[in-house]
């Protein structure tokens, strides 16, 4: 497992990469977007860490662009462990917009279950190495 910290620093630069386009581009609630953070370095599991990684479109720590910001890094926490999400775009769409939208019953247990259940690793030989 490859195990390495999340700063808010890293998610707010996620967030601007993502949304040039955006109407606000900064930060509604640092605090919110601090703690969380902290909740996804705690976690050892990767899919439990990317749970709550999406769990932060639940949260809204920015103005506009969760959804978009949020999934980029639970897919990056995912694909640094070798785990790619399989999933149709309008599939994923929809759970972004269940997670913002408080949808989901138990939060980080359903999110977790979907990830698991939608995503697939690759064999050390059909990963892409950079190098």
């Amino acid at each position: 497992m490859t195990r390495y910290k999340i700063t808010a620093k890293m998610v707010i630069e996620f967030h601007d990469l993502l949304g040039p386009d955006l109407e606000v581009q900064s930060v509604r609630d640092r605090g919110i977007l601090d703690h969380l953070v902290e909740l996804i370095n705690e976690e050892e599991d990767v899919f439990r860490r990317a749970a709550w990684a999406l769990y932060l479109a639940d949260r809204h720590p920015f103005w506009d662009g969760q959804k978009r910001t949020t999934f980029y890094l639970a897919d990056t926490i995912l694909r640094a462990d070798g785990y790619y999400i399989h999933e149709d775009q309008d599939k994923i769409i929809l759970l972004l917009i269940k997670i913002a939208s408080y949808e989901c019953t138990n939060k980080i247990e359903d999110i977790e279950k979907w990830l698991r259940e939608k995503s697939y690793r690759h064999s050390k030989s059909e990963q892409l190495h950079l190098g």
